[in-house]
Order: structure tokens, then C-alpha cells, then sequence
């Protein structure tokens, strides 16, 4: 009972805040993405310092579902320096808007994986520089956490992204302390995604 009266309770509040928010209560939109790879190497008080170079920008593929405030996305990105490898970045974000209909604050996170494509025929797909044949669940277990933040501009039936990425040390079931603590590994992007329906 108190289970039904939680899930009922959930219901309200996203329908709520979609009529806040002045937006549908859901969308699908395929994304075209640009982002701005920062080697770890570099320190963030000199983040954009490799802006200007060809290099440091890959270009990736992704799906974002939204229902009311809350969406999730998929992106596929390529990696420099080697055709054979995309990294894969699962994320649930929360919308707060900041002017309605307009323009509106992500934040969230979620899951970064490395896929090794194969390159000869016979050999099979690897994640996270793992062996052949890891269970899915392992691979997902491993996957390191990344934090999100991003500013999505609503021009009609497309939305401009700007977004911040930032890959942190920390996997599943770490302490919270891990999951805040950097890799090295940042990120910047500007993403299209244009609404299906």
C-alpha cells in the first residue's frame, strides 16, 4: 500500500512539474554531438587551452528520451588516435528550467563504457579493455561514474546543448567521496538533438 501510494505520489510531482515546466510530457530526439576531449594529462585550470586544435574534438551519435523534468541519454562517441575504439555514455538527467520553454539546466550522471570494435574478422566486441566473454552485468559494475552539467537552449522542434562532463574514479556501489573525486578525464560538448515526437 505504501508502495502504490509512493509510485501515485511520483506520478503527480512529474506531471506537475510538466505543466510547470511548460514543456510535453514526453519526447524522443536523436542527437549529433561534437565533443571536446581533454587528455588527462592537462590540468583544469588550463581546460580550454587544446580548444584550437583539430585533435581534440571527436564527433558522436546519441538518443535522448525525456518524460516531463527528468531524461535520459545515450551517446557514442569516437575516441582520438584510435578508429577502433567508442566510448558510451548512459545518462539520467534532471531538468530545472530557467526560463520556461526556453532554456533549462541539466544535471545529472551515469555510466562511461569503452567498446574495442573488433578488427579482424572472428574476434569479438570488448568493454573497458576487458577480456572476451565478461558478463554484461561485470562490465556494467566496472564502468567508471561520470557527473553531468549542461545548458539546453529550446529552439522549436530542436535543442542546443552545451554540456560538461567529467569522468570521476569512482563505479557502483563506491562511497560518495569516490564518485566526486576526477579521473582527469574532462569534457566539453555541444550537442543538436532534434525532437522526433
Amino acid at each position: 500500500m505504501k508502495r502504490k501510494k509512493n509510485v501515485l505520489a511520483l506520478v503527480f510531482l512529474l506531471l506537475c512539474m510538466s505543466i510547470l515546466s511548460a514543456r510535453s510530457l514526453f519526447d524522443v530526439g536523436l542527437q549529433v554531438v561534437t565533443l571536446y576531449d581533454v587528455d588527462s594529462g592537462i590540468e583544469e585550470s588550463s581546460f580550454f587551452e587544446g580548444m584550437s586544435e583539430g585533435a581534440n574534438w571527436n564527433f558522436g551519435f546519441g538518443m535522448d528520451v525525456r518524460i516531463s523534468i527528468l531524461h535520459a541519454s545515450v551517446l557514442a562517441a569516437s575516441v582520438s588516435g584510435d578508429n577502433n575504439l567508442m566510448n558510451i555514455y548512459y545518462s539520467l538527467l534532471l531538468d530545472i528550467p530557467i526560463i520556461n520553454d526556453v532554456i533549462y539546466l541539466s544535471l545529472g550522471g551515469g555510466l562511461s563504457t569503452q567498446l574495442d570494435l573488433p578488427d579482424e574478422p572472428g574476434e569479438k566486441m570488448r568493454y573497458n579493455n576487458r577480456d572476451e566473454g565478461v558478463p554484461f552485468f561485470e562490465v556494467i559494475k566496472d564502468s567508471p561514474i561520470h557527473l553531468k552539467a549542461g545548458v539546453d537552449i529550446i529552439l522549436g522542434p530542436a535543442t542546443l546543448s552545451l554540456f560538461y562532463l567529467r569522468e570521476t574514479s569512482g563505479n557502483i556501489g563506491d562511497s560518495i567521496e569516490q564518485i566526486f573525486t576526477s579521473s582527469g578525464v574532462n569534457k566539453g560538448g555541444v550537442a543538436l538533438t532534434l525532437s522526433l515526437f
